[in-house]
């Protein structure tokens, strides 16, 4: 026994060791002013420039404008001709830097045991040195929600920069989300399956009576603090006063509707839906009761057999619509490897009732508001961060994103990352072989 277990570390040591290819550097703080000249400006409010120039300094937007660059403005000059800038792209409700390799448990840090976990804060588990980060970064993400799994309540969510030595350099707002996850109504039990019976009505009561009641004793200690410190109840206190978002995964129509209730009935208020598969049957409760959505499950199956093959990727054209605030993100169970083609997905629903620009919206500014950032990022805006991708070619479209540059806080990144270099590695070693 001891000589297999010696065998498989060896193993994972040996692929460790293949697969290691340095995190590039974080960039350095913004030391020149810098101008992208003659480029289309889409500024991510729904406004187009098509040709224009933008400048930043010291990580801020200094100046934007149409035709030529005045010539107050100093500093490095980028040729933007025939090329798109664009607000960086922002990835919500994502598990990027908790988790590397889903089947090295080492590796994985989303989830803690447990069912009542408010104390849990993403922000310090956050690995900056991931390797995924890069594959986000060169298809212009460079912000995003990093929120647990897990539990009844997962935990609080922090929204990271991409770009960092560390958590503390990648905290962008630390502690900004509670997460609750509320049961499904009905089981499968398998993909293939359909819908059961209603999933174990007593346990699925308990799940929910015992929420209540830590809600309840929460806001009861909240409100007059004992004398010892209950971090658990402690941790709920900002949620319950309105000063911190509460996130809920929830998918089906009727589950929406009772979380939304339940929860507002309980004193929690700044509700937002994540996944939301079946919001779009509810959209207009959702627009009164002005209520955003992270949607996450737009490549999958519709939910009935009476609906459209292609309905799930309506979902962001139908609430829109109807007036409902929404931004796009990937499923967990996808997005392992899959956040990388979020500028995609918001492609994909330009052909379903979206316009390019609100495409762009909803991974930009609408995301930004959502997750309580706009006044920060998330459009091109004189006072704003200098978060902005310069692409030759549209990226939303996988045929021709091309990330040329990109920049958080006026830092210019560097943009390799492993499949880059793995590419050039054997790229040289086959061109040595023709020799």
């Amino acid at each position: 026994m001891k000589k297999i277990t010696s065998i498989l570390l060896l193993s994972i040591c040996s692929a460790f060791a293949f697969a290691q290819v340095p995190v590039p550097k974080p960039a350095a703080a913004q030391s020149e002013s810098i101008t992208i000249s003659q480029a289309r400006l889409h500024l991510g409010d729904g406004k187009v420039i098509e040709s224009g120039y933008i400048s930043f300094d010291k990580g801020k937007i200094t100046a934007i404008g149409t035709g030529a660059v005045p010539a107050s403005l100093k500093g490095k000059l980028i040729d933007g001709k025939n090329k798109d800038v664009y607000p960086g792209f922002i990835l919500p409700a994502s598990t990027l830097g908790l988790r590397e390799i889903d089947a090295l448990r080492p590796t994985l840090d989303f989830a803690e045991r447990g069912e009542y976990n408010s104390t849990i804060r993403s922000l310090v588990a956050y690995n900056a040195e991931s390797e995924l980060i890069p594959t986000l970064k060169f298809n212009g993400i460079l912000l995003a929600q990093i929120a647990p799994l897990g539990g009844t309540i997962s935990g609080q969510s922090s929204i990271m920069q991409l770009d960092a030595w560390n958590w503390q350099d990648a905290a962008y707002l630390g502690d900004e989300g509670l997460w609750i996850n509320w049961p499904d109504l009905y089981s499968r039990s398998g993909w293939w399956a359909e819908p059961g019976d209603v999933n174990k009505n007593e346990q699925r009561n308990e799940y929910l009576k015992g929420l209540r009641n830590f809600i309840a004793e929460s806001k009861s200690y909240c409100s007059k603090p004992g004398k010892e410190a209950n971090l658990p109840y402690q941790a709920m206190c900002k949620a319950l006063q309105g000063k911190q978002k509460v996130y809920i995964r929830v998918g089906g129509a009727k589950e929406i509707l009772e979380a939304v209730q339940t929860l507002k009935a309980e004193g929690l208020n700044s509700l937002v839906l994540v996944g939301a598969k079946e919001s779009w049957r509810v959209a207009d409760f959702l627009a009164k009761e002005n209520i955003p959505v992270i949607l996450s499950a737009l490549h999958d199956l519709p939910t009935h057999d009476d609906d459209a093959i292609d309905q799930v990727y309506s979902i962001p054209g139908i609430l829109k619509s109807k007036g409902v605030k929404f931004c796009l993100s990937i499923e967990p169970v996808r997005e392992l490897m899959g956040s990388r083609n979020l500028p995609f997905i918001a492609g994909n629903a330009v052909s379903f009732g979206l316009s390019k620009e609100d495409a762009l919206s909803s991974i930009t500014l609408h995301a930004a508001e959502i997750l309580g950032i706009d006044s920060r990022t998330g459009s091109l805006s004189i006072g704003k961060d200098a978060n902005l991708i310069l692409s030759n070619g549209d990226a939303l479209d996988m045929r021709s994103n091309q990330i040329e540059k990109a920049f958080i806080q006026g830092r210019e990144l560097d943009l390799r990352g492993k499949q880059q270099a793995l590419y050039e590695r054997y790229l040289e070693k086959m061109e040595g072989a023709k020799k």
